[in-house]
């Protein structure tokens, strides 16, 4: 399955310190499934991500990017993907979720 409803909250803009800028992208992540892609624009190996649900789901460990699945691009074709920590699949239910992309 694939993620949906993915939605650029904000793009690019300037972070609270001044220094790089901060992507956020709302997603929702299919039931269970151990992992999926997020096409998330520009991207390099030294960005910071977070991702996490922004709503509780019964049976969820939390979520995850798995860097070593990085494609990194300064062209908007980066992506990540993500999934849960044990590599497991998560529970029987779609999450809606968070990815903040900090960019060095």
């Amino acid at each position: 399955m694939a993620i949906t409803n993915v939605s650029v909250r904000q793009s690019g803009l300037p972070n609270q310190s001044g220094k790089g800028t901060v992507t956020i992208i709302d997603f929702t992540y299919p039931a269970t499934t151990a992992n999926a892609t997020l096409n998330v624009g520009n991207i390099s190996s030294y960005d910071l991500v977070d991702v996490y649900p922004v709503q509780a789901v019964t049976g969820s460990i939390g979520i995850i990017e798995i860097k070593a699945s990085r494609t990194a691009s300064n062209q908007g074709q980066g992506s990540i993907v993500v999934g849960y920590p044990d590599g497991a699949t998560g529970p029987a239910a779609t999450m809606n979720c968070e990815a903040v992309i900090y960019r060095n």
